[in-house]
């Protein structure tokens, strides 16, 4: 999603999540309003008011999860109060009285929690990023939230509801997460610019970002011209895109693309090339594919292209 190599991870289920909780004796936090929370999704709901409260496990992964519409904005708003819950780990985990002994207890504690981690790393290169942690203040942490700046609504092909990524939205967002002062520069200035289809693209070598990516891309012919999934490859490979295979598909009047993995740089490309707004990209992630992006040529494409 973001092209960044991600060398380290860690997957807790909700159960090991609970102990680490009750491990640090839980977390810290203020609830500005009354909110009814649901134990593990069951519907034994309960209500908890207004105040500033240290949370147990269950009651914080019960914090965690809600996306009632009655406290933000539905998974926006959970996806803050997830950050809200990491940083108050963090200063738990983290205060000078607590962390020797949490480093000293981490082997029995993983323990417990080990049928319910999933990650690549070893107990001790976990305590390491904990002691490295501990050196960055406070007020260099920054979290990131996928919102509706880098979002929009929209539906599946195969009509359900999702959140499709806005690509160029998500790489700014991306630039100023790993380089901590904005957009970086990519060979040319990256400066979000919108298109007449809709599509938000980078002004500057979007064609050079694309080729960098690498693509395996899918051209199936949609329309009633003979030839055009063929005439179209040979374009797009003068164009330096090169491992793209074609085929047939029935007939469709408007173009779209199908996003199998991440390939943000490429899309971006690809959606401005072929006019293809927002509400005709959509998402069926699957890393098994053959292809990355599969376009389907319309009727609009074989009456109106840019091909010589």
């Amino acid at each position: 999603m973001f092209g960044v190599p991600v060398d380290f991870y860690a997957r807790v289920d909700f159960q090991a999540f609970e102990t680490i909780i009750n491990e640090i004796g839980g977390v810290t936090i203020t609830l500005t309003q009354p909110m009814m929370l649901d134990w593990m999704g069951n519907g034994n709901k309960f209500t908890i008011e207004p105040g500033t409260y240290v949370m147990p496990g269950d009651y914080t992964l019960a914090y965690a999860r809600t996306r009632d519409a009655a406290y933000g904005d539905g998974d926006f708003a959970r996806g803050s109060r997830q950050m809200e819950v990491i940083k108050a780990i963090r200063d738990r985990v983290l205060n000078l009285n607590t962390l020797p002994t949490l480093i000293a207890r981490a082997p029995a504690i993983y323990g417990q929690i080990s049928s319910g981690v999933q990650t690549n790393m070893s107990l001790d290169q976990a305590i390491q990023l904990a002691y490295l942690m501990a050196q960055v203040p406070s007020e260099n942490m920054h979290t990131f939230n996928m919102d509706d700046t880098v979002t929009y609504a929209t539906f599946n092909i195969d009509g359900s509801y999702i959140l499709q990524i806005i690509p160029d939205q998500m790489r700014l967002m991306r630039d100023e997460m790993f380089s901590g002062a904005g957009s970086v520069v990519v060979d040319a200035p990256a400066v979000v610019v919108p298109q007449d289809n809709g599509v938000v693209v980078a002004e500057g070598n979007p064609l050079d970002l694309a080729v960098q990516e690498s693509a395996r891309i899918q051209i199936l012919n949609g329309s009633n011209t003979a030839g055009l999934a063929d005439r179209t490859q040979s374009y797009l490979t003068s164009n330096g895109l090169t491992d793209i295979s074609i085929g047939n598909y029935d007939t469709t009047d408007s173009t779209q693309i199908i996003v199998h993995t991440p390939v943000t740089n490429t899309l971006t490309y690809l959606a401005a090339v072929f006019g293809v707004p927002n509400a005709r990209v959509f998402n069926q992630a699957d890393p098994s594919n053959s292809f990355d992006v599969t376009v389907i040529l319309g009727e609009d494409w074989a009456a109106n292209n840019q091909i010589p």
